[in-house]
């Protein structure tokens, strides 16, 4: 499963990207992450990573879903917030090309990677599952539409950018002109 967030705000001076992992909502495939049940699994997930490098990473960054990528790593314990029912994450982006495709609003999101654990219908029809994270990527078109990423200048001014679809169908198109001239 993929599961894709929006991004909250972008810190140049430091390299940061703040934004949400994951939320208990409806995305775009009409399914809904536990977020109860699926909170254990992120806190395994992420304390695995703490563990293995000595709290240098709280997990991993991907580009794209692509195992070869690496955007960066979470630098900061994820936040969980229950009454949103969400995670929230703090990402240093190592990556200086994807950085750059985030400040110009190309990268609009995040999306989780992983597997399902256990899955249902409510009485609704609507399916729900336990998330099994296994990565986190950095992704341009999130599962919410309305993505706006807060983006801190080097001078500590800040500029809200919002996507809308015009956007970023506009940026779709370049990329496939781009992928026709190759």
């Amino acid at each position: 499963f993929n599961m894709n967030m929006k991004l909250f705000k972008i810190d140049e001076m430091q390299g940061l990207l703040y934004g949400r992992a994951t939320q208990e909502v409806e995305d775009k495939a009409g399914e809904v992450m536990d977020y109860a049940s699926s909170k254990p699994m992120f806190e395994k997930w992420s304390n695995d990573f703490a563990t293995r490098t000595q709290g240098k990473s709280y997990g991993n960054v991907r580009t794209q879903h692509d195992s070869k990528r690496v955007a960066g790593k979470i630098v900061e314990p994820l936040v969980f917030n229950d009454e949103d029912k969400a995670i929230d994450v703090c990402i240093k982006v190592t990556d200086k090309e994807v950085f750059e495709l985030c400040k110009a609003g190309v990268y609009t999101g995040l999306s989780i990677g992983g597997s399902y654990g256990k899955q249902w219908t409510d009485d609704s029809g609507v399916i729900h599952y336990t998330a099994i994270p296994s990565e986190l990527s950095i992704v341009d078109n999130p599962a919410v539409p309305t993505a706006t990423i807060m983006y801190v200048k080097a001078d500590g001014t800040t500029e809200e950018k919002t996507f809308n679809k015009k956007e970023v169908s506009e940026v779709d198109k370049e990329k496939e002109t781009q992928v026709e001239t190759v």
